[in-house]
Protein backbone atom coordinates (compact mmCIF):
# COMPACT_ATOMS: atom_id res chain seq x y z
CA UNK A 1 0.00 0.00 0.00
CA UNK A 2 1.14 3.62 -0.61
CA UNK A 3 -0.02 6.71 1.26
CA UNK A 4 0.64 9.73 -1.05
CA UNK A 5 1.01 12.74 0.84
CA UNK A 6 0.63 16.60 -0.86
CA UNK A 7 3.29 17.61 1.67
CA UNK A 8 6.38 16.75 2.98
CA UNK A 9 8.77 16.97 6.39
CA UNK A 10 10.66 20.98 6.22
CA UNK A 11 8.08 21.97 3.54
CA UNK A 12 6.90 25.51 4.43
CA UNK A 13 3.11 26.18 4.24
CA UNK A 14 0.42 27.89 5.17
CA UNK A 15 -2.22 27.27 7.49
CA UNK A 16 -5.30 29.89 8.82
CA UNK A 17 -5.27 30.09 12.66
CA UNK A 18 -7.12 32.36 15.02
CA UNK A 19 -8.27 34.02 11.94
CA UNK A 20 -4.23 35.33 10.84
CA UNK A 21 -2.47 33.37 7.90
CA UNK A 22 0.19 31.41 9.53
CA UNK A 23 3.74 30.33 7.54
CA UNK A 24 4.48 27.37 9.20
CA UNK A 25 7.18 24.09 8.83
CA UNK A 26 6.08 20.75 8.38
CA UNK A 27 7.70 18.50 10.97
CA UNK A 28 5.60 15.37 11.33
CA UNK A 29 2.76 13.59 8.90
CA UNK A 30 0.61 11.34 10.30
CA UNK A 31 -1.76 8.91 8.00
CA UNK A 32 -4.89 6.81 9.10
CA UNK A 33 -6.19 3.60 7.38
CA UNK A 34 -9.14 1.44 8.30
CA UNK A 35 -9.01 -1.96 7.04
CA UNK A 36 -12.63 -1.42 6.07
CA UNK A 37 -12.30 2.03 4.26
CA UNK A 38 -10.61 2.79 1.07
CA UNK A 39 -10.03 6.57 2.01
CA UNK A 40 -7.27 7.33 4.19
CA UNK A 41 -6.62 10.38 6.22
CA UNK A 42 -3.54 12.55 6.69
CA UNK A 43 -2.94 15.26 9.05
CA UNK A 44 0.39 17.00 9.62
CA UNK A 45 1.91 18.32 12.63
CA UNK A 46 3.61 21.87 12.00
CA UNK A 47 5.89 24.58 13.83
CA UNK A 48 4.58 27.93 13.97
CA UNK A 49 7.55 30.93 13.14
CA UNK A 50 7.24 32.12 16.22
CA UNK A 51 7.11 28.73 18.49
CA UNK A 52 4.63 26.44 19.29
CA UNK A 53 2.96 23.16 17.61
CA UNK A 54 -0.20 22.13 16.07
CA UNK A 55 -1.98 19.23 13.95
CA UNK A 56 -4.04 20.34 11.29
CA UNK A 57 -5.75 18.09 8.88
CA UNK A 58 -4.15 18.28 4.83
CA UNK A 59 -7.07 20.19 3.51
CA UNK A 60 -6.30 22.64 6.03
CA UNK A 61 -2.66 23.71 4.63
CA UNK A 62 -1.40 25.17 1.57
CA UNK A 63 1.58 25.38 -0.74
CA UNK A 64 1.08 29.16 -1.33
CA UNK A 65 -0.83 32.12 0.91
CA UNK A 66 -3.03 33.00 -2.36
CA UNK A 67 -3.93 29.10 -2.07
CA UNK A 68 -5.26 29.73 1.41
CA UNK A 69 -6.73 32.97 0.62
CA UNK A 70 -8.95 31.59 -2.89
CA UNK A 71 -10.24 29.24 -0.09
CA UNK A 72 -11.73 31.50 1.57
Amino acid sequence: MTIETRFSLGDKVFVLCNNKVHQVTVTGVYGFQEYTSESSSISYRVKFLAGGEDKFSENALFATKQELLNSL
